[in-house]
């Protein structure tokens, strides 16, 4: 969802009517039902410092209603303090236990979405498709796993720029998810290499190179797939480049001398 572009719109408007009115009952009814009062001001305390009227770097999460949920309970208390009598009361309870009943459920289906990283992130991903950050951690996943495609589209996804979101990788984000998509092309790179399938393998090198200039070990595989070829002269320009991203790269020294390249 977009942020508002202006205090006018009614996406800002309707909201904050809606506190104004809540404090101002509050407030009200602060002697006659001090109760509800104080539910009102723990919500608005305990939400304060996740506000972002300092920015956090993040907008929503469901950690940020840990500590003001618990108006939910001091609520009910005050309501319950002024129920009234008779059937009514019986039917002020029986809301009550179904109320509890639906957050019951509703909690205990949520905790199968956080039985570990996989299933929260896939769960985000079931609700928020273009997600990101779930994107990059599932990235991360499929990586760890050795599922480099999967790892690959992934990751492109978490750094693909969506106009309509309110929050975007920033610069060192964007860079660690160019460095991992590298890493995962030169490894799909040796995969092909070591089965002689030496144009995938070259135009993965591309990638990763494309992705990090100092992948090193990918200009080593690209001049590999050259000296395959029998192109030295590009198999050594190769092979230098490797050495400029990292002069300690064993590798490219010894096969440049291989093929008489100084």
């Amino acid at each position: 969802m977009p942020l508002p572009a202006s205090l006018l719109e009614p996406g800002v408007l309707l909201p904050l009517a809606a506190i104004l009115i809540l404090l101002a009952a509050a407030w009200k009814l602060r002697t006659a039902a001090a109760g509800l009062t104080f539910a009102v001001a723990w919500f608005f305390v305990t939400i304060l410092p996740v506000a972002n009227i300092i920015p956090i770097g993040a907008l929503l999460g469901e950690r940020f209603l840990y500590l003001p949920s618990l108006c939910l309970s001091l609520l009910a208390a005050g309501v319950w303090q002024r129920r009234p009598s008779g059937w009514q009361a019986r039917a002020s309870l029986v809301v009550c236990l179904l109320v509890c009943a639906v957050f019951a459920v509703l909690t205990f289906t949520r905790n199968f979405a956080w039985q570990n990283a996989s299933t929260l992130w896939q769960s985000v991903l079931c609700h928020q498709p273009n997600n990101q950050r779930a994107q990059f951690h599932l990235g991360a996943q499929y990586e760890e796993q050795k599922s480099y495609e999967l790892a690959m589209a992934a990751y492109e996804r978490a750094i693909h720029y969506y106009p309509e979101h309110n929050w975007h990788p920033d610069s060192r984000s964007v860079a660690a998810v160019k460095a991992a998509m590298s890493r995962i092309c030169n490894n799909l790179a040796v995969r092909l290499y070591h089965k002689q399938d030496y144009d995938s393998a070259l135009a993965y090198c591309l990638r990763a190179i494309e992705n990090n200039g100092l992948n090193a070990e990918a200009y080593v595989v690209a001049g590999n797939v050259y000296a395959q070829r029998g192109d030295l002269r590009q198999a050594g320009a190769m092979y230098q480049q490797a050495l400029k991203a990292n002069p300690d790269q064993f590798e490219a020294r010894e096969n440049l001398k291989r093929i008489g390249s100084p």
